[in-house]
């Protein structure tokens, strides 16, 4: 580690001028001033920087990887159901800190690596008064597409409230997806648009509490073989359909979900590739954190017996995928009614 900077000043204030650090991989440089307030501190800086990067404060990441297809009991014996926590932590926030400071900081580097990705032209200003938080602006450039947003936390009454916002006109939906779920599944680009709202003392009670949408649209791209077995359900059959293919072409995928009281609800949910459309309904409730959604294919070309809904089920981190009876029954009648009644058989079809 390298650092330099010149510092002026007294037990009231320090000016600190010519600020430079460097280490192995990152670089930061800026000016700035601390004034030492009975009631707070008081800290201003401008921060610039070539290159950031925190992926050495996170020893424990590993890079995205193509899902593997898996057996329930293989999947079970990973982590025992029992052992499995929560995936919002019901630990309440550390909103004390917030008291210790005032603070206006505006961070530019260049670029900024993080456990979830690049982020280039980074420029966000971060300013905490009174209790209240506000990163405004946050803006950078994801994946070679524009990102723009602005977070808030408002401490000052008994609940804490939180706001997010955050929308792309055309980003790497699949760069997503590697950067935030572990997942090399996906390939092509698209629109995000997400304005959520919410409030409590924990992550928990904040996730249990969202009000908003999530919105995303992609154009054409394509997708693995079985990263379409995971969305589907449909993981006995899929790959010798697909005749051994790694890649199927999408021609578009949607999804929007409104939040309320930390329930999300599916408004519009799509994919529809060269093989299969999957239309989805239904809701995730994130303050008991489970599943309670349908997926309804549409198979093109192959086998009509692949098209059952499949009724996703369970916790977040560990859904089950089972038949919906009801389709199943639906089904087999459309097949007995093409045996002895063959137009029967076009109600199969047309659902």
């Amino acid at each position: 580690v390298d650092l330099t900077a010149t510092v002026e000043g007294d037990l009231e204030k320090v000016t600190i001028d010519d600020f430079t650090f460097r280490s192995v991989t990152t670089d930061l440089f800026g000016h700035g001033s601390v004034v030492f307030d009975p009631e707070a501190i008081e800290i201003e800086a401008v921060v610039t920087s070539d290159v950031t990067d925190l992926t050495r404060l996170f020893p424990d990441y590993e890079p995205a990887r193509a899902p593997d297809l898996i057996s329930a009991e293989e999947a079970k014996s990973v982590v025992p159901a029992k052992d499995r926590e929560k995936v919002f932590s019901d630990e309440p926030l550390p909103l004390k800190s917030l008291r210790t400071a005032d603070i206006d900081i505006s961070f530019q580097p260049k670029k900024f690596v993080t456990p979830y990705g690049v982020f280039e032209n980074v420029n966000l200003r971060v300013v905490l008064e009174e209790d209240a938080l506000n990163v405004r602006p946050l803006e950078a450039r994801y994946a070679d597409s524009d990102l723009r947003g602005d977070f808030s936390l408002d401490a000052r009454g008994q609940t804490p409230l939180v706001g997010l916002s955050l929308r792309s006109p055309d980003i790497q939906i699949g760069q997503l997806f590697k950067d935030f779920a572990n997942l090399d599944v996906l390939e092509g680009s698209g629109a995000i648009d997400i304005a959520l709202s919410g409030s409590g003392n924990s992550i928990a009670a904040i996730a249990g509490s969202l009000d908003g949408h999530a919105r995303q649209l992609m154009g054409k791209g394509r997708m693995r073989n079985e990263g379409l077995g995971y969305v589907s359900g449909l993981f006995s059959g899929i790959g010798e359909a697909l005749g051994g293919k790694s890649w199927v072409a999408v021609d578009c995928m949607a999804n929007d979900f409104e939040f309320k009281d930390g329930v999300a609800t599916s408004r519009v949910n799509l994919l529809s590739t060269e093989v299969i459309i999957l239309t989805a309904e239904g809701s995730i409730n994130l303050g008991s954190e489970d599943y309670k959604m349908k997926v309804k294919p549409r198979p093109r070309g192959f086998d009509l017996s692949l098209a059952v809904p499949v009724l996703i089920r369970g916790p977040l981190d560990d859904p089950s995928f089972l038949p919906d009876p009801l389709g199943t029954l639906a089904k087999i009648g459309s097949f007995l009614g093409s045996i002895v009644f063959p137009p029967a058989a076009l109600i199969g079809l047309i659902d």
